[in-house]
């Protein structure tokens, strides 16, 4: 098997930490584990000590609260490994997950990312891989998902990219457009994680709204992103908007519900086609004035 750095990414999660750190060591012999605690004030630093002292191949990284991304970027820094994989500190890996994922790989093609299934999938793909066709279109339209945890990235190709560390919240989206704009990628039918969903990731994702419409001119970069990619970023802004706008009506909170619907179909008047927003839209008026139940 290839060799492989898992970066673990932590922040007050010591109760979920050595479930993360025990998932990674799974993988198999050869593959190092780095943790980077991005300025945890509970209890995630003496559970680290004491892992730390059990595992030859466990690394631990301290620094000040400076961000997710900073914190994966200097994990990363720190990795050896020819392909890295980032994982969050209440997320699990599936054991020995990546040994049939690398047998299955083609010796004659090049190839920069694996992107994996992160939650249970439906699909009953006959072949383990395949390439991912236009897999930047497919990301900004929802139809090829990635997730922290459920992908694999060579480091030569992280390097050139890598997170961008002045963006809070959804930084992520912006490193995923670009890693597949610019990487060669293939896709898995394997489940590579399992990913912990929780009440605190859904607030701090509200309160970022308005700040994450700063992704868009940061994915559309004219000097990072291909030329044939600049058309679609008035589709991108838009189907944020909209994604904005489903979360702001899952919290009964309709006027800005309704404010994000509006700023979005404004961007591009093509997202009124789509009914599934367009009946949300018209119920938040009926929700708005008490006379349906939500």
């Amino acid at each position: 098997m290839d060799s492989i750095s898992i970066i673990i990414t932590n922040f007050n999660y010591a109760n979920f930490l050595p479930k993360a750190i025990e998932s990674a060591l799974s993988q198999g012999d050869g593959v190092e584990v780095i943790v980077v605690d991005d300025g945890s004030t509970d209890q995630s630093r003496d559970v680290l000590t004491d892992l730390e002292k059990k595992h030859d191949n466990l690394c631990v990284i301290l620094q000040d609260n400076t961000g997710p991304a900073a914190a994966r970027n200097r994990g990363a820094k720190k990795a050896a490994g020819e392909w890295l994989c980032f994982l969050d500190a209440d997320d699990v890996l599936i054991e020995g997950v990546f040994k049939g994922v690398f047998k299955a790989l083609p010796d004659d093609f090049q190839i920069d990312v694996i992107v994996g299934e992160y939650n249970p999938s439906t699909k009953t793909s006959t072949k383990l891989l395949y390439p991912i066709k236009e897999g930047f279109k497919q990301f900004i339209r929802k139809k090829l998902a990635m997730a922290q945890g459920a992908y694999l990235i060579k480091k030569a190709l992280f390097d050139q990219i890598q997170f961008p560390e002045h963006i809070k919240g959804r930084e992520d989206v912006v490193f995923f457009a670009r890693v597949l704009a610019c990487g060669h990628c293939v896709k898995s039918s394997k489940q590579f994680c399992e990913l912990y969903k929780h009440t605190d990731s859904f607030r701090h994702r509200m309160q970022e709204h308005n700040q994450n419409l700063l992704i868009v001119p940061e994915i559309f970069n004219h000097e990072s992103l291909p030329q044939p990619y600049h058309r679609y970023e008035n589709e991108f802004k838009s189907r944020l908007c909209l994604s904005f706008f489903r979360d702001h009506f899952k919290q009964g909170d309709f006027k800005t519900a309704r404010s994000w619907y509006y700023r979005a179909i404004k961007t591009d008047w093509r997202r009124l086609f789509q009914w599934a927003y367009l009946s949300k839209f018209i119920r938040s008026f009926f929700l708005t004035a008490g006379r349906i139940k939500a």
